[in-house]
């Protein structure tokens, strides 16, 4: 069996402070050394909180949504314009409930969802709209 690396107080210490600074587990790990479970269990040792991300202004948000609802671009536009990524703005807009246009190719989770309605299976589903069944699995699922 392995003999587990001991890594010292300064390693530690240092993984808690860039992990205060908001880096993330995986970040941090890479820095030290170490696996990102490691840095987990010294920050959940040491009683600091998962960092949460970045935190956008609510005004940013609002900005955003309304620049991509006025101008008829793809979130992806939306987005770079205004200086988000555009994982975030879809998040927005599905909370939102805005919909989203589906780009050439690219199937719709309403065209999904229906079919899944209708109780098509999940591979039927995949070929008929030329997508994976995982998917189809990530819309049925919420993803």
């Amino acid at each position: 069996m392995a003999e587990r690396k001991q890594y010292s107080n300064v390693e530690r210490k240092q993984a808690l402070r860039l992990h205060h600074k908001g880096w993330g587990y995986n970040r941090v790990a890479d820095v030290i050394g170490c696996f990102p479970s490691t840095v987990k269990k010294w920050v959940e040792a040491a009683g600091q909180e998962k960092h949460p991300g970045p935190k956008h202004p609510k005004r940013k948000r609002d900005a955003a949504i309304s620049y991509y609802k006025k101008n008829g671009v793809s979130v992806a536009e939306a987005a770079k314009r205004s200086e988000i990524h555009r994982v975030t703005l879809a998040r927005w807009l599905r909370e939102e409930n805005i919909e989203m246009k589906v780009s050439k190719g690219r199937v719709s989770r309403e065209d999904v969802l229906a079919d899944i309605s209708a109780g098509m299976k999940k591979k039927d589903i995949a070929e008929k709209h030329k997508c994976s069944e995982s998917w189809v699995y990530r819309i049925q699922s919420g993803g």
